[in-house]
């Protein structure tokens, strides 16, 4: 949707930046993937940061940790690791810190 179409038909300048804030189109996500590649692996394969599955760029995701999403982490370099689908989904990475926190705080209590 170009600035001009969304212009005329009344989105306001929030709406157009929280659009934009997303995962980002194609191009972005396949630069984000190669950065992770390159980053974690040898820039074409690199390990699922939670069950060490060895990813390529057609089955690797990007997790947001140690932010996540439903926190408003962002898909910046400091808040991705590379992550298989499977536990992408499932919301391994999460679960893992949760239950560090909970051992570091002596409550001893799972938080999930």
């Amino acid at each position: 949707m170009s600035a001009n179409f969304s212009h005329r038909f009344g989105e306001s300048s929030v709406a157009r930046e929280a659009r934009g804030r997303g995962r980002g189109g194609a191009p972005r996500r396949r630069a984000r993937k190669a950065w992770l590649l390159t980053f974690f692996g040898d820039g074409v394969r690199a390990k699922c940061r939670w069950c060490s599955s060895v990813l390529d760029r057609h089955s690797l995701t990007a997790d947001r940790y140690p932010v996540a999403g439903i926190d408003g982490g962002t898909y910046r370099h400091g808040n991705i690791v590379p992550a298989c689908r499977t536990c992408n989904e499932t919301g391994v990475g999460r679960k893992r810190l949760l239950k560090t926190l909970a051992l570091i705080l002596g409550s001893g209590k799972v938080l999930v």
